[in-house]
C-alpha cells in the first residue's frame, strides 16, 4: 500500500489545434507537480507561482497572470491574447525536533489517586516495575539499554534527549507515499482572450494544498507519523473572467481536483494507567530475556481465570502499526473573485471560496506487535474473558495479528477569504497589502471510519471505545480543534528599467494550531515567510519571473501542555505518546520558482 514506509484541460472553451496541445501538455506537466507545500496549514506554497512568491503571496489586488486562477480569478481579465505558463519549482524542507525525557516537575497519577514524579514513577520507586522508554534507551544502546537505563535511575538522572529530523515525502496520485531525497517538479496553464471580447478563460494545474512528510522507521519522532500524506492536486480549473467596465473586472472558476490522505503511524498509548497491566505482570509472569513472559511458580492457576503473560505490556509497548491510503478522484470547488482599480496607481481585489467536504475512501491495515496479540488473545482464552457474552461486556480486543479492511475520512477543506489592495507610491515603487482568513475552525476532529469484513470489528477500536470519547467500534476521530485566524500579507515591486522588476515580500503567519493541541504531526507554530525575487521581459512576447522564498517556524510544547502529542490526562487517551516529555520543534523550508510567461 505504501511505499518505503510502507489531466490537462481539454480544449472546450478554444478551437485552435496549437492551444489544445500546449493545455495537454501543461496538464500533464501539473500531475508531476512537486510536493512543496508540507502542511495544510502551508497555504499558497504548492502553486508555485514565483510573482506571488516573491510577494509574500499580498497579490489579491495584484493578481498574478495565469496564476490569478488561484489568488483572484478576476485577474484573468488582464490576460490578452492567447498566453501560457510553465513553472519550475523546487524545496528544500526540513522538519526538526527535539523530545526531552520526563522528569520528576511531571507528576504520575497513581491507581490510587496518588502522586508521584514521572522519573521516579518509570524507574519503578516504590513500584513493582520500572517502565523504560525504548525512545530514549533501545533504540540508542540496543543490548546495553536495560543497564543504562538502571545507571540513570541509580543517579537519578533522566536519559538525554533524542533529536528527531523530519524530510520530504512524495504521494500524487499513482505514486505511493514514500520519502525522497529532494523534489523537483513543474506545473503550468493557458488562457484565452478571443479578439475583442471581454471575456478571459483559462486552466492551470497545482497543488492546493499538502502535507507531506517522511521520517525514518527508529526516529524518535514516528509515534507521531512515521509518514504522512495529505494533498489536494488541482488538475483542471476551467475559470472565465469578464471586464465589466475600465474599471470592474469579475472572475470565476470550478476547480477538479484529486484529494488524498495516506499514512504509517506506529501507535503507542503512553498512557500511565497501562502501567497498572504491567505491575500486575510484574507479581504473576517471569520476565524472561526479550521481555518473554511465562507465569511464576504457584501462578499457573492465572490461565483459568485471566491470562495476562501472553505479552509484555506498559506504557511504551508499541501496540501496532497502521497503514491507510485513501482518496477521492473528483473534488470539486469553486472560486469567486472581484478587481477594483478606480485609478492607474490603486487597485482593490478580493476573493472568496467555500468549504468543500470530501468522503475518501481507501484501504487499511493494522499489524499488530507481537505483545498486543499475545496479551489480549490470552486473555480471551483464559476463563474470565473466554465467552462471547462476557468479551462484549468487558470490551477486551480480541488479540488479532492484522486486520485489513475498508478506510473512510470525513476531510474538510476550508473556506477561505481574502481582500488586499495595491498602491503605487512613485512611479516606479508599488506597495501591496493582503488580510487572509481560513476557516480552520471546522476542522475540530478528523473522523477515520475503519471497517472488515470480520464481525468481530476491529481490535483498536474496541480497546480504544472503552477508553476514550474519540472512538467508537468503527470509528476513530482525530481531535485537532484548530482556530480560524486572520493573516496580512505585504508585498513591495521596484521597477528598475522597462524590462527588469525587482520584488520582496513578507508574510508572517499567524498559527491556526492552538498550543495545547501542537505536535509533531504538523509542526507548525507562528512563522515568518521572507520572499524576494525578479521578473524580466526576455522579448516582446516572453516574460521570465524568478522566486526565493524562505519559511521559518519554531514551536515550544512544555511538558503535559499539549492533547496532541505529550499530556499526561487520563481523558486524553488516544494521540499522546511522549505524556510528560518536553518537545521542542523547528521547520525550516526554502523555496525556488522559476516561471515563464508567454503569448502563442
Amino acid at each position: 500500500m505504501l511505499g518505503h514506509f510502507k489531466g490537462g484541460m481539454p480544449a472546450l472553451l478554444l478551437p485552435h489545434l496549437k492551444l489544445q496541445w500546449v493545455v495537454g501538455l501543461l496538464g500533464l506537466l501539473g500531475l508531476l507537480v512537486s510536493p512543496c507545500s508540507f502542511s495544510a496549514l502551508a497555504e499558497n506554497f504548492g502553486v508555485g507561482s514565483a510573482k506571488a512568491l516573491a510577494l509574500g503571496h499580498a497579490v489579491t489586488a495584484d493578481p498574478p497572470g495565469i496564476d490569478s486562477i488561484h489568488f483572484n480569478p478576476a485577474g484573468l481579465a488582464k490576460l490578452k491574447g492567447r498566453q501560457y505558463q510553465i513553472k519550475i519549482i523546487y524545496p528544500d524542507i526540513t522538519m526538526d525536533a527535539t523530545i526531552y525525557a520526563p522528569d520528576n516537575s511531571q507528576k504520575a497519577t497513581l491507581p490510587d489517586g496518588s502522586q508521584m514524579g514521572m522519573f521516579d514513577f518509570l524507574c519503578g520507586r516504590g513500584l513493582n516495575r520500572p517502565f523504560r522508554d525504548p525512545v530514549f534507551y533501545d533504540d540508542r544502546y540496543g543490548s546495553s539499554a536495560e543497564q543504562r537505563f538502571a545507571d540513570d535511575c541509580a543517579n537519578g538522572t533522566p536519559a538525554s534527549p533524542v533529536h528527531s529530523e523530519a524530510g520530504a515525502a512524495i504521494y500524487l496520485p499513482g505514486v505511493e507515499l514514500q520519502s525522497i531525497d529532494s523534489a523537483l517538479g513543474a506545473a503550468g496553464g493557458a488562457s484565452y482572450n478571443p479578439p475583442g471580447s471581454r471575456f478571459t478563460f483559462g486552466t492551470t494545474a497545482y497543488m492546493r494544498e499538502g502535507n507531506m512528510m517522511a521520517r525514518e522507521p527508529n526516529d524518535p519522532a514516528r509515534y507521531e507519523g512515521e509518514a504522512m500524506g495529505m494533498v489536494r492536486l488541482t488538475y483542471f480549473s476551467p475559470t472565465i473572467a469578464f471586464e465589466v467596465d475600465d474599471h470592474w473586472s469579475v472572475g470565476a472558476g470550478i476547480h477538479f481536483s484529486w484529494q488524498g490522505m495516506a499514512m504509517r503511524l506506529p501507535l503507542r498509548v503512553a498512557h500511565l494507567g497501562l502501567a497498572v497491566i504491567g505491575s500486575f505482570q510484574n507479581v504473576l509472569c517471569e520476565i524472561g530475556p526479550g521481555n518473554v513472559l511465562t507465569p511464576k511458580p504457584g501462578a499457573e492457576g492465572i490461565y483459568d481465570v485471566a491470562d495476562i503473560c501472553g505479552g509484555y505490556f506498559d506504557p511504551y509497548t508499541e501496540a501496532g502499526a497502521l497503514e491507510l491510503e485513501a482518496d477521492e478522484a473528483f473534488s470539486t470547488s469553486f472560486f469567486i473573485g472581484v478587481l477594483w482599480e478606480p485609478t492607474l496607481w490603486f487597485s482593490v481585489g478580493a476573493v472568496y471560496t467555500p468549504e468543500v467536504r470530501d468522503t475518501l475512501e481507501g484501504d487499511f491495515t493494522f499489524d499488530y506487535s507481537d505483545n498486543w496479540t499475545g496479551l489480549f488473545r490470552g486473555m480471551n482464552e483464559s476463563g474470565l474473558f473466554s465467552t462471547n457474552i462476557d468479551n462484549e461486556l468487558f470490551g477486551i480486543p480480541y488479540g488479532h495479528d492484522i486486520e485489513q479492511g475498508k478506510a473512510e475520512v470525513e476531510f474538510i477543506t476550508p473556506a477561505h477569504f481574502s481582500i488586499g489592495f495595491a498602491l503605487q507610491i512613485t512611479p516606479s515603487i508599488q506597495f501591496n497589502m493582503d488580510a487572509k482568513w481560513t476557516d480552520y475552525d471546522a476542522w475540530d476532529t478528523l473522523p477515520v471510519k475503519l471497517t472488515t469484513n470480520d464481525t468481530e470489528g476491529v481490535d483498536l477500536l474496541r480497546f480504544l471505545n472503552q477508553v476514550t470519547p474519540y472512538a467508537s467500534l468503527d470509528t476513530l476521530s482525530l481531535p485537532f480543534l484548530f482556530e480560524s485566524v486572520w493573516n496580512l500579507a505585504f508585498g513591495l515591486r521596484y521597477t528598475y528599467s522597462d524590462r527588469l522588476e525587482l520584488r520582496l515580500g513578507y508574510e508572517p503567519r499567524k498559527s491556526s494550531i492552538p498550543k495545547n493541541r501542537y505536535s509533531l504531526f504538523a509542526p507548525f507554530g507562528e512563522a515568518d515567510l521572507y520572499g524576494t525575487g525578479f521578473a524580466y521581459q526576455w522579448d516582446r512576447d516572453t516574460e521570465i519571473e524568478f522566486a526565493l522564498s524562505y519559511l521559518h517556524s519554531e514551536i515550544t510544547i512544555p511538558a503535559n501542555s499539549s492533547t496532541l502529542v505529550n499530556s499526561t490526562d487520563p481523558m486524553e487517551f488516544v494521540i499522546n505518546p511522549y505524556a510528560g516529555s518536553d518537545i521542542k520543534g523547528e521547520v525550516n523550508a526554502w523555496i525556488m520558482s522559476l516561471g515563464i510567461n508567454g503569448k502563442f
